[in-house]
């Protein structure tokens, strides 16, 4: 096999390996981006869970809401009517449910925090995915052609400049003496056929000189 062969075969043979290269690479991004749009799927199935947790909260605390503002109104009525007990008993059911209230309100304002702490992440999280998938295909040329420059000048580094001089120095000797050897054979086929010829012009004055020498003797 010739030297040129050789080298044209290392370097299909470098850049086929980037080339498998890339398409690891690719796929690896691929999976990366699947494994993220399950996450994202993931997160969406818990926020939902917490916005039904806040509408449920939000219901709650807007009923107990009217419950004390009912309750108000009850004692206020009763005081009004002179009806002290009622108004004081009143009063103390309002308290209780205010209470109650808080409390619904400080777990609402968990649920909304934690809420919007995910859609945060979410929101976060859809960007990136939506930023790899449009530069997907700009970082694989990327990868492709720095792995490729890479490899390509390591190969080049490897290769010995006095190898391959001496190797087209005895490239040119085979040629030289393959040419030589032409030319020879070349003479050798022009000789042979110029004695032929001379051989024939004269075998016609040879078959005459004996028919003349046969007159004689009769």
């Amino acid at each position: 096999m010739s030297l040129f062969k050789n080298l044209q075969n290392r370097f299909r043979k470098v850049a086929d390996e980037v080339a498998e290269s890339v398409k690891d690479d690719e796929a690896n991004a691929t999976y990366a981006i699947e494994d993220a749009e399950k996450k994202i799927a993931e997160i969406k199935g818990k926020l939902a869970k917490v916005v039904s947790d806040r509408i449920t909260s939000r219901k709650k605390v807007d009923s107990k809401q009217k419950e004390v503002e009912k309750w108000l109104s009850v004692a206020k009525s009763a005081k009004a009517s002179g009806n002290i007990e009622d108004a004081r008993q009143a009063l103390e059911q309002k308290n209780k449910i205010s209470r109650e209230l808080q409390a619904l309100e400080a777990g609402l304002l968990e649920i909304e925090t934690g809420e919007k702490n995910m859609r945060d992440i979410l929101n976060k999280y859809e960007t990136k995915v939506a930023r790899a998938k449009s530069n997907k295909t700009v970082l694989s040329a990327r990868a492709n052609t720095a792995k490729m420059r890479k490899e390509l000048a390591a190969s080049a580094a490897g290769i010995d400049g006095d190898s391959v001089l001496s190797a087209l120095d005895e490239l040119e000797d085979d040629v030289n003496e393959d040419e030589a050897m032409a030319s020879a054979y070349e003479e050798m086929a022009s000789t042979s056929n110029a004695t032929e010829n001379l051989a024939d012009k004269y075998a016609d004055s040879v078959v005459d000189s004996n028919i003349d020498d046969e007159l004689e003797k009769l």
